[in-house]
């Protein structure tokens, strides 16, 4: 009998009874008690047991895909944990449910759920802005509408019980303000609205969740109302601000991310994009309108992984292939690795394979392209010859144009020519604004090297046969041509097709004296020839060619065969196929050479991210240079400003002794025998004497230089502007304002200028530091200059002002107030200018009045720091700014006998024009370094600092 029992399936109660059996056990007094006891005690082991259960399900789903995303999996395991302990956790699928249970729209905020998103997620629908900004108007000053809750679902009480106690915390604030006798925040932010001061209600609501680490639903729909009034307007980095902040104490929605993303493309600002897209690339989907826009912002911000990441996630809204050239077009532009862009092709023709899907010709323009331009020009053509055979894709005007342009490279222009007439009896000639850029490129290599009637029989010959009709770009090169090796009447006659024909390319007969200015001053010192400008060029890039191809073979086909360097002959068809099946060996960001990568990241100011990207590199294996050297000491320096300058003595100590004795390849730089003078300066200079901020304008200026003096680099102000923004953000505003205005008395100012975004983040230092006649000469600097304000600079100084108001109005003296009262009539007729205002836009420096102000020498005054309440025309006509920063600066005014003495020829060292190898070079000479490069603190109020001459004088 107790056999037959045992072997009968035992009985399982529900999960129904079971919890009325609960209920009765602990509804008892005396077994109540011990009943509840029993309970706890289960109820903390069960929790043990399931907690432990969860961790070994993450591990096993860790060991069995290894890919699986850490991120989301940890996010994903504390949900489950939390659950677990809170007894609600019935399986995977009891969160899926639950996620499906909540209400419509982003979570409230405080939550820490955040699930796992899907690989492809949907894109929403989206809606104009202006639609979204009435609707957020009238949630806002409307009756809003109560959110449905479960009250029967624990997650949805948890919710509302959270909400209710940042509602009462804010309340309770509100109540506070009215005590006081102010506004409560979300009225005084109506009446902003209502004003139109969209830029003070955002200052507002920073201001008021400064501390806050999350928010209520009611306030975040206002910060989203600020929000979307301040991209209406154009304050970009103002929405930006806000973007960020209700990120970090709330929830933003893809709406305002592809918003902000949308706007910060359109303004060119691309890294921005960047950072904002790779943030949340993750939770949310880039709308398919913008699919394109954001891949190209981060191609050219050098994101390439990120590209790929997007390019593949929404592959299958590309529809003809024009995001797939895109994407190659850009690889291709920032890397010029023929094997990424090979491997690359073989996965998207792998990947329309699988979506039974037929390629066109975008697909293989930039690969024919890279082809031709790495000097594979059979292997372009048979490319282009197995286009229809085997992908079933149809060559188009550009593919045609690539082919002849290969032909005109190697000065063919017989089979140029018949490569023309070939298009044109096939129709492709009829696509004009695809011939126009193809011809273009042939027009070109064509001129450098016939005659001035040669190239005009040739154009009148194209513009007739082939009915050519050029866009604004040919047009300029045409008339470039003809300036240079034509005559006035074919110019005459050119301009007269022009009309005749309807080119509308916006080409006028001032333009073409402009034309004429421009090729009379490049003509002044030029050098005579082919082979001279080659020269030329090969002394500026250190190396130059007029061909990517020796001996028949292009320039990736050469092997280096012990002392000798030989070519490898294949034919077209046997090295064409083992181009197309090249696979990537690393990632797509590697490609890009170490010197730009590290370039880009100083630009932006993630010195840190340059220094990685350097150790990466010699730890993998990869022989550097001292370029990369010095790039990664300059970031140590600008990155850290109490450790940097010991960081950057450890890297000269240990890298260049390191790599200067490793024998290095054929044709490569080596690292020499002694520093440089920049590497000196680094390991002798005196951090004491001169401070944080001499260390910084060190490296920046050295910077320059490299950028100057690279092939592949440019002298940008973005390394500039980003370590000042650090440097204010930092709390040490001054060291930005004495690095600004540094860069502002340099040669790099009057080479490259010194623009509204320096100029912005001078007058935001300046306002750090409370000082009004700075921020006053960077506006006046503005409104001086023959040139359109951009809304940016308008929206920082509004922003600004309205700070200051806010902060120094209540205490300040009259002497104060009334400084404040100038400034916002300067800001006022800033932003009337800005907008096209007759009277202000008029208004200038007038150079007669500037050139004469100078010859009388200013007397110092009491007032001097003060802002002249004088009439604003009269400021602006007359306005120095040079000198008015020296008076900012209280720097010392000479006159023109003291600035002949100080300026006298013999008082010029010239400690810097000693070589290397010379014996008196500073690493020889250690005992005269310090005078040279340790300047004296009591001589930084001077306007200019000087060694003294040998006699002493």
């Amino acid at each position: 009998m107790l056999a037959h029992a045992a072997k009968t399936p035992s009985i399982v109660p529900s999960r129904n009874a079971l919890r009325v059996l609960r209920q009765l056990a602990l509804a008892g007094s005396t077994v109540g008690g011990f009943c509840t006891v029993a309970v706890l005690t289960y109820e903390a082991h069960r929790r043990v047991r399931v907690a432990e259960k969860i961790v070994d399900n993450k591990r096993t789903l860790h060991n069995t895909a290894p890919n699986y995303d850490a991120t989301s999996a940890a996010k994903r395991l504390k949900v489950m944990v939390e659950a677990a302990e809170a007894g609600e956790f019935m399986g995977i699928e009891s969160l899926k449910l639950r996620n499906r249970n909540l209400p419509e729209g982003p979570l409230e905020p405080g939550t820490d759920l955040e699930g796992s998103p899907a690989n492809n997620p949907k894109p929403k629908p989206m809606i104009s802005l202006a639609k979204h900004h009435a609707r957020s108007k009238h949630s806002l000053f409307g009756p809003r509408p109560k959110q449905r809750f479960d009250d029967k679902n624990p997650f949805h009480v948890g919710l509302l019980a959270r909400n209710q106690r940042i509602l009462a915390r804010e309340n309770k604030q509100a109540e506070d303000a009215r005590e006081n006798g102010k506004l409560p925040f979300e009225a005084e932010i109506r009446k902003l609205i209502n004003e139109d001061r969209e830029i003070t209600a955002a200052n507002l609501f920073l201001a008021a969740t400064a501390s806050a680490k999350n928010i209520s639903w009611e306030r975040r729909e206002i910060g989203c109302y600020i929000f979307t009034a301040n991209c209406m307007k154009g304050n970009l980095f103002v929405a930006r601000t806000l973007f960020n902040r209700l990120d970090q104490v709330s929830i933003v929605s893809n709406e305002m991310w592809a918003t902000i993303m949308h706007l910060l493309a359109k303004e060119g600002h691309i890294d921005s994009v960047g950072v904002i897209y790779d943030r949340f690339r993750t939770s949310f989907a880039v709308p398919a309108h913008l699919l394109e826009v954001i891949l190209r912002c981060l191609i050219e911000s050098k994101r390439l992984d990120s590209a790929k990441f997007l390019f593949f996630q929404r592959f299958k809204d590309d529809r003809d292939c024009g995001l797939c050239g895109a994407y190659l077009d850009g690889l291709w532009r920032k890397t010029r690795s023929m094997e990424l862009v090979s491997s690359q092709l073989q996965q998207i023709i792998d990947r329309l394979e699988s979506l039974d899907r037929k390629p066109t010709e975008k697909l293989f323009n930039p690969v024919v392209k890279a082809m031709v331009e790495t000097g594979r020009a059979e292997e372009a053509e048979t490319l282009v010859k197995e286009m229809i055979p085997k992908y079933g894709a149809k060559p188009g005007c550009r593919t045609f144009g690539l082919i002849i342009y290969s032909r005109a490279l190697s000065c063919e222009w017989d089979r140029v020519m018949d490569g023309m007439y070939a298009m044109h009896e096939h129709g492709y000639t009829s696509n004009t604004k695809d011939f126009a850029i193809a011809f273009d490129r042939v027009f070109l290599e064509y001129y450098p090297t016939h005659t001035g009637n040669q190239i005009f029989d040739f154009l009148i010959s194209c513009i007739n046969d082939f009915d050519l009709q050029p866009d604004k770009v040919l047009h300029r090169h045409i008339l470039e041509a003809l300036i240079e090796k034509g005559t006035e009447e074919m110019i005459t006659m050119l301009m007269d097709m022009a009309n005749e024909r309807k080119w509308d390319t916006g080409f006028n007969r001032k333009e073409i004296k402009d034309l004429v200015k421009t090729r009379r001053l490049a003509m002044t010192d030029s050098p005579v020839g082919i082979w001279r400008m080659l020269q030329t060029a090969k002394s500026g890039s250190k190396h130059s060619t007029s061909t990517r191809r020796i001996f028949g073979t292009s320039s990736e086909s050469w092997t280096v065969r012990g002392e000798k360097i030989a070519p490898i002959h294949r034919p077209a068809e046997e090295s064409y196929s083992k181009t197309l099946d090249m696979m990537a060996t690393k990632n797509a960001d590697l490609f890009v050479p170490l010197h730009k990568r590290m370039e880009h990241c100083i630009n932006m100011g993630n010195h840190s991210d340059a220094l990685a990207m350097y150790d990466d590199a010699t730890h993998g294996g990869f022989v550097v240079r001292p370029i990369h050297l010095t790039l990664a000491i300059i970031a140590a320096i600008l990155g850290c400003s109490k450790l940097g300058l010991a960081n950057a003595r450890r890297l000269i100590t240990s890298e260049w002794d390191y790599w200067k004795a490793i024998p290095s390849l054929r044709y490569s730089k080596r690292f020499t025998s002694w520093s440089p003078m920049f590497f000196q300066r680094v390991m002798k200079v005196d951090p004491k004497a001169i401070g944080p901020g001499g260390l910084i304008k060190m490296a920046m200026f050295e910077y320059y230089n490299i950028c100057a003096t690279t092939d592949g680099l440019a002298v940008k102000h973005f390394s500039a502007a980003s370590s000042s923004r650090q440097l204010i953000t930092g709390g040490t505003p001054e060291l930005a304002v004495d690095l600004l205005t540094t860069i502002y008395q340099s040669r790099w100012r009057i080479s490259h200028g010194f623009d509204q975004v320096l100029l912005k983040m001078l007058m935001r230092a300046y306002a750090g530091l409370g000082n009004l006649k700075g921020m006053w000469w960077c506006i006046l600097t503005i409104l001086s200059r023959q040139e359109s304000i951009k809304q940016d600079f308008v929206v920082e100084a509004k922003s600004l002002l309205s700070t200051l108001e806010k902060n120094m109005l209540p205490t300040a003296s009259g002497e104060i107030a009334e400084q404040v009262r100038i400034l916002q009539k300067t800001v006022q007729v800033l932003e009337a200018k800005s907008t096209g205002d007759p009277h202000w836009s008029n208004i200038s420096v007038n150079l007669e009045l500037k050139k004469a102000g100078r010859s009388n020498q200013p007397q110092h005054t009491d007032n001097q720091n003060l802002i002249p309440d004088t009439c604003l025309e009269d400021l602006i006509s007359s306005f120095d700014e040079e000198r008015e920063l020296d008076h900012l600066l209280q720097r010392k005014q000479f006159d023109a006998d003291g600035h002949t003495k100080w300026w006298d020829e013999s008082n010029l060292s010239k400690v810097h024009s000693a070589s290397p190898e010379d014996p008196i070079y500073p690493e020889y000479a250690a005992e005269t370094w310090d005078q040279y490069y340790v300047p004296e603190q009591d001589n930084s109020r001077y306007h200019l600092e000087f060694t003294p001459s040998e006699s002493g004088e």
